[in-house]
């Protein structure tokens, strides 16, 4: 479902955002999968200048520029503590693993297995899963969230595409060791477009 911002246009609109941001607090998907996103179903250029886009994204139009000064991020936007399909393993108080998605979460340290891949690699629209949690209150990082991009000209990238899972959380049990929840997985970030230029990058 997409909803709470939507814009759209049917007459190849130029969208541009100057020194600004778009976003949501809400942070995370619940467990049935409902999430804010930023959806802008039918511009034609969309110029992001100095500004960003925070939230699970989907874009469709004809052209994307994104300048250095600029970012879309999905970052912390997959899913939530103790809900994701690949969800990190608890072992013991004390150690937990990652979070999956496109593959197998890290395993803890000493112990603590990481979560089981899911998705698909050629049709990346997942969202990222959850670090395993610890005893208490003690959550993993929630994982990273999804952005679709599908241009039919260019898709100029000189700034960053995020969707990364958030770090797990550390806890000092004594002055000498400190534990930590699973790190969340990162998400997905798929983009269909003619052309790809500029020295910008993905990250998830």
């Amino acid at each position: 479902n997409y909803f709470d911002f939507q814009a759209s246009a049917t007459n190849n609109v130029t969208l541009s955002l100057s020194s600004g941001s778009i976003g949501f607090n809400q942070s995370a998907v619940s467990a049935n999968g409902g999430t804010d996103w930023v959806n802008l179903p039918n511009i034609g250029v969309l110029k992001l200048i100095n500004s960003s886009i925070t939230g699970n994204f989907f874009l469709n139009g004809s052209n994307l520029t994104i300048d250095s000064g600029s970012y879309i991020s999905a970052s912390s936007r997959g899913y939530a503590s103790g809900t994701g399909l690949g969800r990190g393993k608890k072992q013991g108080d004390y150690y937990a693993g990652g979070g999956g998605y496109g593959w197998v979460g890290g395993d803890a340290e000493v112990a603590g297995a990481g979560g089981l891949p899911y998705g698909n690699s050629l049709l990346p629209d997942e969202y990222g899963s959850d670090g395993g949690n610890l005893s208490g209150s003690y959550v993993g990082g929630t994982g990273g969230g999804r952005i679709r991009l599908i241009l039919s000209d260019t898709f100029n990238l000189t700034g960053i595409v995020y969707a990364d899972g958030a770090q797990g959380n550390q806890y000092f049990s004594n002055p000498s060791y400190y534990y930590s929840t699973g790190g969340g997985a990162g998400g997905s970030i798929w983009v269909t477009a003619d052309n790809l230029v500029g020295v910008g990058h993905f990250e998830a």
